[in-house]
């Protein structure tokens, strides 16, 4: 439950982060100074991907065709991070 709202927090970092660069772009293009909003926008853009893309609850993969794949990719699916919530009802 927590690695799913963390996840979420994420996206909307990242859409906050968006929004802000496309914000400092304007900015940017009107002649105001922007340079903060444009490094606000990218950190918060990235650092939302980042959370997003490290925390979110991937499908499982294809086993079909496992013998022409270099690695074995059940076993990274099998191993606990701890992050999964075994009492989630």
């Amino acid at each position: 439950m927590i690695r799913f709202l963390l996840s979420r927090i994420g996206c909307l970092m990242m859409i906050f982060g968006i929004i802000v660069l496309v914000v400092g772009v304007a900015a940017a293009q009107s002649g105001e100074p922007a340079l903060t909003l444009l490094f606000v926008g990218f950190v918060g853009s990235a650092a939302g991907f980042l959370i997003w893309n490290r925390l979110r609850e991937r499908p499982p993969r294809n086993t079909r065709f496992s013998i022409f794949r270099k690695r074995d990719r059940r076993e990274d699916q099998r191993t606990d991070d701890g992050w999964k919530d075994h009492f989630d009802d």
